[in-house]
């Protein structure tokens, strides 16, 4: 069996999969892609007076006074995208407010950028804010293009031939360079360790693939497996309860992981759209 045949039966096995299961799998998918903002809107909540004083401390007045109302207009919206995120997974919304709703999300992702750069202290601001507000544009973006109207069936994503493209595929292409960019920014060069193995030889190829937008749904899949084995074995938050410190730090890598197998799990449902190589080669 030739790697072509190969590849298209097993992407024919993964749509075969999906007719099966399409009831749960976008409630699930929505749920993955929000749950990193979930988490972190309830922990800005929980821990509320300690990330208080962090930035007041953090943002001094020209009088060397801790600046609370700064602290406060930066720490509030993120706290407020909590019932957004929580509405969107449900799936009760009409598509025009869950449109709406993905604005507001990125309009206070850009705020809080903005407060974190512009403001005078915003040293906060670097690669891993920049891998912060790509994965939650990436997941922000695929769930408003599974809003638009043209999004009626389940593989919407993959318009049929001589139709123009769409809405949904820019965004899937911009959502696909996103997601690019949060792997090749996070990608280690240690070669020692044998976990260049998995980096280097699964997901590289996976997440390439998937940017070129060939074979999405079996290259997804394969991803999704790999997250779901970083979860399991790497961060397991649950160990780590009598230790906040190490408690915080794995929990929100766990949930980012989330986030983005959500984001895969998306492609795995409508396809990678328009642009993309499945759509040319079925031109052909």
């Amino acid at each position: 069996m030739s790697a072509e045949s190969f590849l298209d039966q097993a992407d024919e096995a993964a749509g075969g999969f999906l007719t099966k299961s399409r009831k749960y799998l976008p409630i699930a998918a929505r749920a993955c892609l929000m749950a990193s903002t979930l988490e972190d809107s309830w922990r800005y909540i929980r821990e509320f007076t300690t990330y208080k004083t962090y930035f007041s401390n953090l943002w001094m007045t020209e009088e060397l006074e801790q600046d609370w109302l700064m602290a406060n207009l930066f720490i509030w919206p993120l706290c407020f995208k909590l019932l957004p995120g929580l509405l969107m997974v449900t799936n009760l919304l009409d598509k025009k407010v869950q449109q709406r709703f993905c604005l507001y999300m990125v309009f206070m992702s850009f705020y809080n950028v903005l407060a974190l750069k512009g403001y005078p202290g915003g040293v906060n601001f670097n690669l891993w804010q920049c891998q912060q507000m790509s994965k939650l544009l990436t997941a922000i973006i695929l769930v408003y293009a599974e809003a638009c109207e043209e999004s009626k069936n389940l593989f919407a994503g993959l318009p049929q031939l001589g139709q123009k493209f769409t809405k949904q595929s820019y965004m899937s292409l911009i959502g696909r360079l996103l997601f690019g960019f949060l792997f090749f920014s996070k990608i280690h060069f240690i070669f020692s360790h044998w976990r260049f193995l998995l980096d280097w030889v699964v997901n590289l190829p996976c997440v390439i693939m998937i940017v070129l937008g060939f074979k999405t749904r079996f290259f997804a899949c394969g991803y999704v497996a790999t997250l779901l084995f970083d979860n399991f074995y790497y961060h397991r938050f649950w160990d780590y309860w009598d230790q906040p410190f190490a408690y915080e730090h794995v929990a929100y890598e766990f949930f980012a992981n989330l986030t983005l197998i959500g984001v895969c799990l998306q492609w795995i449902l409508y396809g990678p759209g328009g642009l993309s190589l499945d759509k040319q080669m079925k031109k052909e």
